[in-house]
Formats: C-alpha cells, structure tokens, sequence
C-alpha cells in the first residue's frame, strides 16, 4: 500500500530528507524540510499500521539524516546540530545536544 499523504508531504509545504525504522520501538521516523515555523521536523509514525505517533521537536533547520544506536536515535540538522532522541518516550536525552557549528548532513554513530 502507498504510504500515508502526510508522510510525503507536509501541509505547509515541505517533504522528506532521510527515512529510518527504528527497530527496538518499531517507530518509522522521517527527517524532514519545510518552513522555519514548522518545528516538528522529525515525524514519527507506527511502522506496521503508518499511523502518526509523534514528532520530536527541537532542530531549527531541515533534519538531514537520521541514525539508531540501541533505544536512542541520533538527528543530524541544516542547523548545525547533533540532537539526542530516546525512543520509548520520543523525547530528548539530557545534555543531548552538540553544536557541529556547520551543517550536519552525515552521522556515524558506533558502540
């Protein structure tokens, strides 16, 4: 089956930058571009069923790629950040965000 509208397309205009499944929380997220103005640029939707389960909220520029390490998930932004998820509770990890300065459009996370 196709995937749902708001997936590919945001209604203030806007699509996606990277796609990730999370595997432990069986969440898939996008990364996504758009309007300043629209802060949910991580959307998180139930991997079997497409529905919408939350946003992570907390880059100022366009989420450019995504990568999991165990129950966190790693953002990587147009702002210039490196954002820290936890996936159980979609909500940020304390002291979960570093300041690349340029940027971020590739992660590699290990360990």
């Amino acid at each position: 089956p196709p995937p749902p509208p708001e997936l590919l397309e945001t209604p203030q205009g806007g699509g996606i930058w990277c796609l990730k499944l999370h595997k432990l929380s069986n969440v898939m997220v996008a990364g996504c571009w758009g309007p300043r103005h629209q802060i949910d640029l991580i959307k998180c939707f139930d991997a079997d069923t497409g529905t919408y389960v939350g946003g992570l909220f907390g880059h100022d520029g366009d989420v450019k790629v995504l990568q999991e390490a165990g129950q966190l998930l790693y953002s990587g932004s147009f702002d210039g950040t490196v954002r820290v998820w936890d996936m159980e509770s979609l909500s940020p990890v304390d002291g979960g965000r570093f300041v690349a300065g340029k940027p971020v459009s590739a992660l590699l996370v290990t360990g």
